[in-house]
């Protein structure tokens, strides 16, 4: 007789596909049920990102993102994102579709991410 413990294993998290950067950046979240709330970015991938909002989600919401870049004038757009996991005030977006432009506005903001978390040669101490 088998315990429920023996022989079962927990699931093994896959790596994920496209890197976080740790961001804070304000969003505004617009549902496909109408419902639409400002929110703060808490990290962001070229596929999607964690957001924290004090609106309630449902998983398998679809909506658009508007992400307010401190580089842009603008708002980056997300035409179309899926809510994939909620948990408390926070949910993860998949970005499903958005323009190229957009696209290589995303990655630009992100490698500035990147770069503002890694030490700049001259700060090094020898």
């Amino acid at each position: 007789m088998l315990s429920y413990k023996e022989g079962i294993q927990p699931p093994q998290r896959k790596p994920r596909q496209y890197p976080r950067c740790s961001v804070q950046y304000p969003v505004r979240v617009s549902t496909d049920h109408g419902h639409g709330a400002f929110a703060m970015i808490a990290n962001l991938s070229a596929k999607g990102c964690r957001v924290k909002s004090k609106a309630f989600y449902t998983p398998g919401d679809f909506g658009k993102l508007l992400i307010y870049v401190p580089t842009g004038m603008t708002p980056l757009t997300v035409s179309l994102t899926s809510v994939r996991w909620v948990s408390g005030h926070e949910c993860g977006l998949e970005f499903i579709l958005m323009d190229l432009d957009e696209q290589g506005c995303l990655h630009r903001c992100l490698a500035h991410a990147k770069s503002q978390f890694e030490p700049h040669p001259t700060s090094l101490v020898v």
